[in-house]
């Protein structure tokens, strides 16, 4: 059965790739944060349509201990929206399209999902399988195969309930294929979440993602997340 000391000795190992990630590199690291509004609204027949906007702004950028931007800066704006329906008891399968604006060009997402969930002892256990493919003008078409693991587990008592503490982390892997080349991102998320009511909920943590792993120019990306979420 999963119990806490499994969820704990999760949290160490994740702590302990993205730290090993990020000592033993020289390369790009850039710090900002990232607001996003996130609502989901339940159709009939188990169908749920979720739209998140995301802006994601840049304060510091440079090598190692030598930022060279520190000016703040709106780097671009996401908005996505993907239509899910529910398979089975813990299940749901969708598609959905996100569109980008950066550097003055609109970039255009095709997104393809499976999740499923597991509820267990004072913990929630989840899963999502991921692919898409992205459209740019100004480069080759772009394909994803992403996986993401992430537990929420409740701060008071058994369940997540309102007006009640949580802790979410998430770790994700990103295949990605580019003309005749791949390469390898990799993510981890470590937020508190709030359940304000049954309707919304709010989050704040860090998002780091190392991007580019395979390639000589790697990026170490260190986001403010500051996420509300709406269910209707």
């Amino acid at each position: 059965m999963f119990s806490n000391r499994n969820f704990y000795s999760i949290v160490y190992i994740i702590v302990f790739i993205f730290l090993s990630i990020a000592g033993h590199t020289q390369h790009i690291y850039r710090l900002g944060w990232l607001p996003q509004i996130n609502t989901s609204i339940s159709l009939k027949n188990d169908w749920k349509l979720t739209t998140e906007l995301e802006n994601r702004i840049m304060v510091m950028e440079g090598p190692q201990s030598h930022f060279t931007n520190n000016r703040s800066r709106l780097e671009r704006t996401d908005l996505e929206s993907v239509l899910t329906k529910k398979i089975g008891a813990r299940g749901t399968a969708g598609a959905g399209y996100l569109v980008r604006f950066e550097d003055g060009f609109f970039i255009h997402r095709f997104i393809q999902q499976y999740s499923l969930v597991q509820s267990l002892s004072g913990m929630r256990l989840a899963h999502r399988f991921r692919t898409d493919q992205t459209l740019d003008q100004n480069e080759s078409p772009s394909y994803r195969g992403r996986y993401r693991i992430g537990i929420e587990k409740a701060l008071n008592g058994q369940s997540i309930d309102p007006r009640e503490w949580y802790l979410k982390i998430t770790n994700e892997y990103l295949g990605i294929w580019q003309s005749d080349d791949f390469n390898l991102d990799i993510r981890g998320l470590a937020v508190a979440g709030y359940m304000i009511s049954d309707k919304f909920q709010c989050e704040i943590g860090i998002d780091y993602r190392a991007e580019e792993l395979l390639s000589t120019d790697k990026e170490h990306l260190f986001l403010l997340s500051m996420t509300w979420y709406s269910n209707f």
